[in-house]
């Protein structure tokens, strides 16, 4: 292999001047660096990416932890994210918690092992895990997704309150008053405001809230699934069902299925997240729409001006809206849509 000592001979300059254009210094003029540069590519010599960073402090590659990447918002995100980073000259290093805090501490190691320039993460522990665990690994970070209370950071998130009390309003539009939700763990920021959009919602339109109608799903297909048969069994189901995440809705589709209602006419279901394939449901599924190119984007901007001294002193949190996709998957209620039947067959 080519070394820098081959590149000097060639060119026929100095070591120095070779580490010089290697490391952008302005003060090599143009006739030797054009001497260099052809140098490197006829003896086809590679830098030492690792000693280079330990001589400059960067690495060009930045962390990122997910909490599903069987999700199809953490995969869209995470292809934002590397799109970004790519623009930019940046490696991305992608890690998978799985929701799970002891995963991801692992790879937070793993991240200031491999010395990162930064992270990017969606954090899947409580408040209190972070205390002393992000400070220790000296370096930039922005949070997607979720936000950890207590502790001010960059962060890039979407209104899910807003967007979840708009998703319910809806419903409550078309007649439904007996509305259930399938909602994640509690300590996770977007599914505190997923839920209190919910009941915020309820509220307004007069309607008590009843924990009966709120079953948790932990974010995933499975548990959804599972929560979603004792949910709808009842004898007196819901109308209408909120999955606070994909993965959920899909658990709840599968159970409409498996149990014989059929949707909308005995069961509307609204979805937070889209994902690909989405509206190829027959019906269609309403869905709840993150901005997931932009979040990706925003989060490498952020980080990158964090890396640069550009961010200021302040972290900010950036508040993106959703975009509410009504499709096929809700209807009116059961008994007012056999109403408007009978009432309209009256008229004939």
């Amino acid at each position: 292999m080519a070394t820098i000592v081959d590149v000097a001979h060639t060119a026929k300059v100095s070591i120095a001047t070779v580490s010089a254009v290697l490391n952008g210094n302005k003060f090599v003029s143009e006739e030797l660096r054009g001497r260099v540069l052809k140098a490197i590519e006829d003896t086809g010599y590679h830098p030492h990416g690792i000693a280079r960073s330990l001589k400059n402090g960067r690495t060009k590659t930045i962390g990122l932890v997910v909490t599903d990447v069987t999700n199809p918002y953490s995969t869209a995100v995470a292809r934002s994210i590397e799109d970004a980073a790519h623009a930019e000259g940046y490696t991305v290093i992608l890690c998978n918690s799985d929701e799970d805090f002891g995963k991801e501490e692992t790879y937070l190691g793993l991240m200031r092992t491999r010395r990162v320039d930064g992270l990017i993460l969606a954090p899947s522990g409580k408040p209190e895990d972070y205390r002393d665990t992000l400070e220790e690994l000296r370096m930039p970070v922005v949070l997607v997704d979720r936000t950890i209370e207590g502790l001010d950071l960059d962060a890039i998130v979407v209104n899910n309150l807003e967007a979840s009390r708009q998703g319910i309003e809806y419903l409550l539009g078309l007649g439904h008053t007996r509305i259930g939700a399938i909602v994640g763990p509690q300590h996770l920021s977007t599914s505190r405001e997923r839920l209190a959009g919910y009941r915020q919602a309820l509220a307004a339109a007069g309607l008590t809230f009843d924990e009966d109608l709120v079953c948790h799903g932990n974010f995933r297909h499975e548990d959804a699934y599972r929560a979603g048969l004792g949910l709808l069994r009842r004898a007196n189901r819901p109308t209408a069902v909120f999955a606070s995440n994909n993965l959920m809705a899909l658990g709840i589709l599968r159970a409409v299925q498996e149990i014989g209602l059929r949707c909308p006419e005995d069961i509307s279901i609204i979805a937070f997240d889209d994902f690909d394939g989405a509206a190829l449901f027959r019906p269609a599924l309403t869905t709840i729409a993150q901005p997931t190119t932009e979040i990706g984007r925003m989060a490498v901007d952020r980080l990158l001006a964090q890396l640069r001294r550009q961010a200021g002193n302040s972290p900010r949190r950036e508040v993106m809206s959703a975009t509410f996709n009504i499709r096929g998957s809700c209807g009116r209620p059961p008994q007012a849509a056999a109403a408007a039947r009978a009432d309209e067959g009256s008229r004939r």
